[in-house]
């Protein structure tokens, strides 16, 4: 899944919020937040157990939304949600 600029902001954003006030984080979530923030500046393809990683860190998150487009970041969660899930 490939995100628009605004989108990839937004991520990269509460990406960086997580792993840099999350004193719990493990070593290996921790590289994979720093994976996640590769592909994501790099414009890079994302999938699988790195696209429900990213889910999951997106609605976990104590970030607080209020200076964020609200209404953006549904529409980000719905079509990660999409992706993301195993059928």
């Amino acid at each position: 899944m490939k995100f628009n600029i605004e989108e990839t902001q937004i991520l990269i954003q509460i990406l960086k919020y997580n792993l840099n006030n999350t004193s719990l984080i493990e070593s290996n979530k921790k590289i994979t937040h720093q994976t996640l923030l590769e592909k994501l500046e790099n414009g890079e393809y994302i999938k699988g157990r790195l696209l429900n990683f990213l889910y999951i860190e997106i609605i976990s998150s104590e970030l607080k939304h209020e200076f964020l487009n609200e209404k953006k970041l549904e529409e980000i969660v719905k079509k990660i949600k999409f992706k993301a899930t195993p059928r």
